[in-house]
């Protein structure tokens, strides 16, 4: 069967003050494990930008560890903090992401250069994900 799940991690996981990547990663780690085990192949996503956590690092130390579990487990993954940051390097806020600077902006369904590099954060999001599985239905569910 054609299983898969986004798993995404946002902000608020990471905004509790004794938040570390060195206790998240095995449980994040277990969980997608568990996916596997029932046969859902999880796809990882990372965690966009976010305002209060511009100057503390640890939307950067978050994403090492989807980055670096994806790559230890083989597992695909949708580089959405990537995306915003080619597209709103300085001005991400307000643009792709709210003025709250955590919220994607939108309403999800603006597909249009405009929408996907400017305005609609969620569609943004929502177009990684159709890619990742379109990609995933090319290269292994299509062939079962």
């Amino acid at each position: 069967d054609f299983a898969w799940a986004v798993v995404m991690f946002g902000t608020n996981d990471i905004d509790a003050w004794d938040w570390s990547a060195e206790w998240w990663r095995p449980i994040w780690e277990a969980y997608l494990d568990e996916l596997l085990q029932r046969g859902v192949v999880p796809v990882l996503s990372t965690i966009p930008p976010e305002g209060r956590h511009r100057q503390d690092g640890l939307v950067a130390k978050a994403n090492a560890v989807i980055t670096a579990v994806a790559e230890a487990m083989d597992l695909p993954w949708i580089d959405y903090h990537g995306w915003i940051l080619e597209w709103q390097p300085e001005a991400w806020q307000g643009t792709l992401l709210g003025e709250d600077g955590t919220h994607p902006t939108g309403h999800g369904v603006d597909f249009t250069r405009q929408g996907l590099t400017e305005t609609d954060g969620y569609a943004a999001r929502n177009k990684l994900v159709l890619d990742a599985g379109e990609a995933l239905w090319r290269e292994v569910f299509a062939e079962r």
